[in-house]
């Protein structure tokens, strides 16, 4: 796909507003600079979202993965789930 016709185009929640090229082990990636549609920025392999493999900066994930705590978990608030791994371990100690 030719780049004037990947910058601006939308794939799941992001838009793709740049491109880059970092090299990282003698090996040359094109990247892509995206705005999702939560607002937030992202850095995403060229190659992923062409293919549609990465459609938005982990939100979405997130946002999934809230709303099946809460309806298997009907009991479950967050500051709770924040909290029960320092009261496992036994309080804020320093060892």
């Amino acid at each position: 796909m030719h780049l004037n016709k990947i910058i601006g185009k939308k794939i799941g929640f992001l838009t793709a507003i740049e491109e880059m090229q970092e090299v990282k082990n003698n090996k040359k990636n094109t990247y892509l600079i995206c705005k999702c549609d939560c607002g937030n920025y992202t850095k995403v392999l060229k190659s992923n979202f062409v293919r549609g493999h990465t459609k938005s900066c982990g939100c979405f994930a997130r946002k999934k993965a809230s709303e099946r705590m809460i309806k298997n978990n009907p009991g479950w608030d967050i500051e709770k789930a924040l909290l029960t791994p320092i009261k496992k371990r036994g309080g804020n100690k320093c060892i």
